[in-house]
């Protein structure tokens, strides 16, 4: 094999990885997490909080108040599941969880007909809630053991929520109060512009957008080695096969910036959708310039306007660079499914 067929297979190669960092991170939500390699996500320190004293009262709309002590909640019949937390930026991890369903306490509690949520007070000052509804639908446990042991102080400790199928923002860890309201409660992510309705599905997961993108990349990366056989001033590539016509490398760009476009305008609508805004990461930002210099990239690749010498260097300077701004949006968002960037 020729030199510049070899540089351009292992080229090609390694532009796939990004899609197997993608699908090696996708593996792991399947897999038991340690309790010491968890990840861990709050707005602020750990709160110490001391299970002697610690009492989580239940009020608002309902018939029976009660106030659970730690020994008195840990008391009552208990569910053990396996189910996976997921954070909206993609960080998830997997444990065995054990404590009381709270469609049982519910049913204890006995909330009014005007009741609609159920609010969540954590002793950080963290809040959110779930509707009635979603916990008589939905297997909702309240926490206090974690791979069969107590949970951890980084996890919620002495009681968090676990809210399998939805994301990890449903999960309020160091549980103080419970109250039943008559409104739909805006907590504390969902005041900030995070969709209420925190439901896992695939369309809205990161793995989509991660995967299509990381795809689209390795079009990129084709595209622009074919691209350098037509060029005067490189020696790379001039003895690729000759079927990497002109004709292909068209075929290569087009499908990189069209599918580049429409992964990108998906990931605006999803993510506007989930957070109310879309550049609140490095990821998002770096990823937006990819897109604008993969624009004007395109326009410099016109047939009309590459023949004009002046522009020729230009377009290949900026597929360049578009290339290589749009790789570096792909790691950032693999880097932001394994550390929160808050």
């Amino acid at each position: 094999m020729k030199v510049s067929n070899q540089v351009f297979v292992i080229t090609l190669i390694l532009s796939t990885i990004p899609l197997g960092l993608v699908i090696l991170q996708l593996q792991n939500d399947e897999t038991i997490t340690p309790n010491d390699d968890f990840f861990e996500l709050s707005i602020g320190n750990i709160p110490t909080i001391n299970v002697s004293t610690w009492l989580m009262p239940i009020e608002g709309e309902i018939e029976n108040p009660v106030v659970f002590s730690y020994e008195n909640l840990t008391s009552l019949p208990t569910l053990t599941i396996n189910a996976t937390l997921r954070s909206v930026s993609g960080n998830s991890g997997r444990a065995e969880w054990r404590g009381v369903p709270l469609k049982n306490i519910l049913d204890t509690v006995r909330p009014t007909e005007n009741a609609y949520d159920v609010v969540f007070y954590a002793a950080d000052g963290y809040t959110s809630s779930l509707t009635i509804e979603e916990i008589n639908t939905s297997e909702i446990l309240l926490v206090f053991e974690m791979n069969k042991e107590t949970l951890p102080a980084g996890q919620g400790f002495p009681l968090r929520v676990i809210a399998p199928g939805y994301y990890g923002y449903k999960w309020v860890k160091w549980l103080i109060k419970i109250d039943i309201v008559e409104t739909d409660y805006i907590g504390f992510w969902e005041s900030r512009g995070w969709n209420d309705n925190a439901r896992f599905s695939i369309e809205r997961d990161w793995s989509v957008h991660a995967l299509l993108f990381s795809i689209s990349f390795m079009f990129g990366v084709a595209s622009m080695m074919t691209g350098l056989k037509f060029s005067r001033t490189s020696i790379l590539f001039k003895d690729l096969p000759r079927f990497m016509n002109r004709r292909f490398h068209h075929f290569l760009s087009l499908t990189y910036v069209i599918s580049a476009f429409i992964v990108f305008i998906y990931w605006i609508i999803q993510t506007l959708i989930d957070r109310g805004r879309i550049f609140y990461t490095p990821h998002g930002i770096v990823g937006f310039i990819s897109i604008l210099l993969l624009l004007v990239t395109a326009i410099t690749g016109m047939k009309r306007v590459i023949r004009n010498p002046e522009y020729k260097g230009v377009h290949r300077g900026l597929y360049f660079w578009a290339v290589f701004v749009f790789l570096v949006s792909i790691v950032l968002g693999l880097l932001l499914s394994i550390v929160f960037f808050y």
